[in-house]
């Protein structure tokens, strides 16, 4: 089993990823979605973006339903995803496996070292 739990907060608080005229069950594809764009903006806390590819088909199911999100979430996930897309090994290469977490650390080495 999987469980998936959905926050929820107030607009004067955070602004909403997508419309409240989703609610009370998003659309199948929507929620496929969220999921994908949280999996990339979110990529530091989990070792699941690991390669450019796995990348790309998350970026390809969020892009699917793009348009139904806020523009600040589109702008996160597009840049996380951008940030991904320079640092991630290819599939089958002998970096693979490399996470988001350990790429996110490296560049913050090298900031630290300028």
């Amino acid at each position: 089993r999987i469980a998936v739990a959905f926050a929820a907060a107030d607009p004067g608080f955070a602004e909403p990823y997508f419309s409240r005229s989703h609610l009370p069950f998003p659309s199948l594809g929507l929620r496929v979605a969220l999921v994908a764009g949280q999996a990339l903006a979110y990529c530091s806390n989990e070792a699941l973006v690991t390669t450019r590819e796995r990348a790309e088909a998350f970026w390809n199911l969020f892009h699917a339903q793009a348009v139904q999100f806020g523009p600040s979430f589109r702008s996160i996930v597009a840049k996380h995803r951008a940030f991904l897309e320079q640092t991630l090994p290819q599939a089958g290469s002998e970096e693979e496996g490399h996470s988001c977490k350990r790429v996110e650390e490296e560049s913050q080495e090298e900031r630290v070292e300028e």
